[in-house]
């Protein structure tokens, strides 16, 4: 068995555990209750052929509903921990392939798997985990086939690409930077090979096309625009929306995982490489979708973009462990790197809703529920 295939075992177990051991017990609130509903086949008619339908995560929890244990919210929460773990992984392999340092893998990849909005929605139902996992995993497959040239890897990515469209209507925004990508390559790909590409993304996204086919057919191109709208005015301005996202990202990454985010970003941009930019291509444009969307549960929006971050972090993680290299043990340096990135979500984690309950603040402003202490609910995952 290689390094790399323990690293991976380990990485999985370890991020499967802990999503397991702090996992809702069963229905949750909102869409954590909603969807499961749904999957289990209660009648939805007015998300069918929206794209709130979330028909391929339909599709998928109907398999989780076979499992022997737990209520239909316990195993539809499993689901989220399953496929949040699958995320967590390709963030390893990326980071693996891109920078050939197996310490910053696993520094990204654990950043990851302890941020606010992913593990939070790791262990209950929710459908955005689940599609950034499927644009983490293309995203993979992406790198794997800019560097191997095998069109295998580029079906592969392809195929899960248009998975990302269909599990979540973000995900159309993804297929943006793919396109542009496979512009750029344009000469390096025969016209076998660029149509066997269009044919997997299209069938990925059939979900979503066959969505946008049923709102079309019932009220044209008003039907069309409704189905895509989730906007709700009331919200509030965009600069709002920016000062959210500013505070929600220090959240997600505090302190160091956002200062070595930084740094991967700007070699990223300035290194020109093709996989590079289509993964900052891909954050920049799911940023600007999370800032201008008038969803009432903003911070759901930003949980893709997020995501997007971790190679950023595996990026400015190999670099600074490159440089600090030679003043200062790489071992010792690299698992100072991974405590760090661990050890100071949780604490923030923790301490935050403590101290806001303790001043008897409120600091989400969620709308209040029985049996439910929004501080803990929303803060600490």
């Amino acid at each position: 068995m290689t390094r790399d295939l323990r690293s991976v075992l380990v990485l999985a177990a370890c991020t499967f555990l802990l999503y397991v051991a702090t996992l809702a017990p069963t229905f949750s609130w909102g869409d954590s209750a909603d969807l499961p509903l749904r999957v289990h086949g209660e009648p939805r008619a007015e998300a069918e052929a929206t794209a709130r339908d979330y028909a391929l995560y339909r599709l998928t929890g109907k398999a989780f509903l076979l499992l022997p244990f737990g209520d239909v919210g316990y195993r539809i929460n499993l689901m989220s921990a399953t496929f949040s773990t699958l995320g967590v992984v390709a963030v390893f392999a990326m980071v693996r392939r891109r920078t050939g340092r197996r310490d910053a893998a696993v520094m990204a990849a654990l950043a990851l798997a302890v941020s606010h909005t992913w593990w939070w929605m790791s262990v209950v139902s929710e459908v955005y985990t689940f599609a950034a996992s499927l644009m983490l995993v293309a995203l993979w497959l992406w790198l794997e086939w800019i560097e191997r040239g095998d069109t295998r890897w580029l079906v592969a990515a392809s195929a899960i690409s248009g998975l990302s469209a269909s599990a979540h209507a973000a995900g159309l925004l993804f297929l943006l930077p793919v396109a542009w990508l496979l512009y750029d390559a344009r000469r390096r790909l025969d016209r076998s090979a660029l149509l066997l590409a269009a044919g997997a993304m299209l069938a990925g996204a059939g979900f979503v096309i066959a969505m946008a086919v049923e709102a079309f057919a019932r009220g044209g191109m008003m039907g069309l625009r409704d189905a895509m709208d989730a906007t709700n005015p009331g919200v509030g301005p965009w600069w709002r929306h920016v000062a959210k996202a500013v505070v929600l990202l220090l959240y997600q990454y505090p302190v160091f995982g956002t200062v070595i985010a930084g740094a991967g970003l700007i070699r990223m941009v300035r290194g020109r490489n093709p996989w590079d930019l289509l993964v900052v291509r891909s954050w920049t444009l799911l940023t600007a979708w999370a800032v201008l969307s008038r969803i009432p549960d903003v911070f759901n929006a930003y949980a893709i973009s997020y995501a997007l971050l971790a190679p950023m972090i595996g990026v400015g993680a190999a670099v600074g462990l490159q440089q600090l290299a030679a003043r200062w043990s790489a071992s010792r340096l690299a698992m100072a790197g991974i405590v760090a990135v661990v050890s100071t979500p949780i604490v923030l984690y923790a301490a935050v809703p403590a101290v806001a309950d303790y001043l008897h603040v409120d600091v989400t402003g969620a709308r209040p529920c029985p049996e439910r202490n929004n501080n803990w609910y929303f803060l600490f995952p």
